[in-house]
């Protein structure tokens, strides 16, 4: 028996997929046809509400070559069904571009044009909109960052001859402003770059980075100084000597200071400086301790 019937139920389901393909077929080609030195095409897409009233936001960006707030030759719509009206849309997007399109880097050179824009053709017909700080746009400011941070990442990873992608992240400044000034001296940083390239993690570039960027540092907790000189150094200490065979647990005690420095330090340093990452280097310094024990307690009972 042939299965008219199912195929008639199907029907409508297999139009809203197609639709649904379709569509995201042509947001590609929009994407493809504006880029210039890009190597693939840069599209973010989120689905929202606002009141209850389901809401698309559909975005498309070309960059790649001088990416440097503000924005340099990036180029990125954003389009919306939402039914909201244009000064509100500015602000939402003014708000955004902040940490999105505002926070990316890639060679530290600007251009004469840049442009992030926003439309709506508010076909969704939802709840109206009084201000931009009203808690039904709550998920839609939410989404919109999600679409232009996509989107701003797509960017700094296709960047000209980038080969790494990078997160800076800045705790416990002052200011966004402040985090900011750091994040970009480290990233505009060409000595941090072939650091990075070269897959040779350098720390005294990072501090170089942080020192230049003009931005008043709490020099009674350089975290970093912590890390290398009190963690670092005498656990590496502790290691030469193990590696090396020299036996610092036996008549002469005073060389098991040397072994336990560096999980005092750490201690000292979560206690004083109440930093968590500290409990990793405590770990790493327990267990090279507990080898260096072993080894010894191997070596008497030979």
């Amino acid at each position: 028996i042939f299965p008219e019937k199912k195929i008639i139920d199907a029907i409508p389901n297999l139009i809203d997929n197609v639709k649904y393909v379709q569509n995201k077929y042509v947001w590609m080609k929009a994407a493809m046809g504006m880029l210039t030195t890009d190597t693939k095409p840069k599209l973010s897409m989120e689905e929202c509400k606002i009141a209850g009233t389901p809401i698309k936001i559909y975005g498309v960006a070309k960059g790649s070559g001088m990416i440097h707030p503000d924005m340099a030759t990036t180029l990125g719509f954003v389009f919306t069904d939402a039914k909201i009206n244009g000064n509100i849309l500015k602000q939402l997007l003014k708000k955004n571009i902040q940490n999105t399109f505002n926070a990316i880097s890639c060679d530290g050179d600007t251009s004469t044009n840049d442009m992030v824009s926003i439309f709506s053709t508010g076909y969704a017909n939802n709840k109206d909109v009084k201000s931009y700080k009203d808690k039904i746009l709550n998920d839609f400011d939410k989404s919109l960052n999600i679409v232009l941070k996509n989107l701003a990442k797509s960017v700094a990873a296709d960047g000209e001859g980038a080969s790494k992608f990078v997160t800076i992240k800045v705790e416990k400044c002052k200011n966004e402003n402040d985090a900011k000034k750091i994040c970009f001296s480290i990233a505009n940083s060409p000595l941090v770059k072939t650091a990075i390239a070269g897959e040779d993690p350098n720390w005294g570039r990072i501090i170089m980075a942080l020192g230049k960027a003009k931005v008043k540092i709490n020099l009674n907790k350089p975290f970093i100084l912590v890390l290398i000189y009190v963690v670092l150094f005498p656990g590496l200490a502790a290691f030469i000597c193990w590696i090396k065979g020299i036996s610092l647990i036996g008549p002469n005690r005073s060389g098991v200071f040397l072994h336990l420095m560096p999980i005092l330090s750490a201690l000292m340093a979560m206690i004083i400086f109440k930093e968590k990452f500290m409990l990793y280097h405590l770990l790493g310094a327990f267990f090279i301790l507990s080898g260096i024990i072993l080894s010894n307690r191997k070596s008497t009972n030979a």
